[in-house]
């Protein structure tokens, strides 16, 4: 993870390097909305599943931004998704277990997305679009936690998570020039084209959990030199 970290600074230095009065440095913070969908492999049909909620995770980012052309720019991004997941209650018998059940799948990674970035309009307010493909590296394992409602019991269990997952942003941002730079937002779907993997200690195999889907809804600041 040291690497990775040092390999994309690097870049972003090397952009800066090339050509300042053309790129961007900035940050950003904010929540995400998912509505991730289940694995076939983690939940068959007669599992008993009876209700699901994707759970809203917390997201900052840092990015660098490198100006194409007067409205066209590359950015790349550190964007960090901190305690993402599903939580699910079932009945019947699910792996062994029988009763209801409340459970909880946590997990966080890092997501580097780079993005070609469209200005529609720059004055007075800069709006424009985003797209582009992003890599997700897991941080740490994903957690598997839950309680059994007639004992009023919890069971926690952790699972390691498998490489690394690959998929689309897309959105829409803004900014107001506010002092030396400007005030951002934006607003973008994301979606992972693979399902996150984890390895099962208990069964000794690998699985598919869920596939994220999520809007991600975030502020901050940049400045362009």
């Amino acid at each position: 993870m040291k690497k990775l970290f040092a390999i994309v600074l690097t870049l972003l230095i090397g952009f800066s390097a090339v050509s300042a009065q053309d790129f961007t440095l900035g940050g950003r913070l904010g929540a995400v909305f998912g509505f991730h969908s289940f694995s076939d492999e983690f939940f068959y049909p007669d599992s008993g599943l009876e209700e699901e909620h994707t759970k809203s995770n917390f997201n900052f980012a840092f990015y660098g931004a490198y100006a194409l052309t007067d409205r066209l720019s590359l950015q790349a991004e550190l964007n960090f998704m901190i305690n993402q997941g599903i939580k699910f209650s079932f009945s019947e018998e699910y792996y062994g277990l029988e009763g209801a059940y409340k459970i909880s799948i946590t997990n966080s990674s890092l997501d580097i997305p780079i993005l070609l970035k469209f200005a529609v309009a720059k004055k007075p307010v800069l709006i424009g679009l985003l797209a582009g493909p992003h890599l997700s590296f897991p941080l740490g394992k994903l957690i598997l936690s839950g309680d059994i409602e007639d004992l009023d019991m919890v069971e926690y269990s952790q699972y390691s998570t498998n490489g690394i997952t690959f998929g689309l942003s897309t959105g829409l941002f803004a900014g107001f020039p506010v002092g030396r730079g400007r005030i951002t937002g934006d607003i973008r779907f994301l979606f992972d084209f693979t399902p996150v993997n984890i390895h099962d200690f208990s069964y000794g195999k690998n699985f598919d959990t869920f596939t994220r889907q999520g809007v991600a809804l975030t502020a901050g600041y940049e400045f362009s030199f």
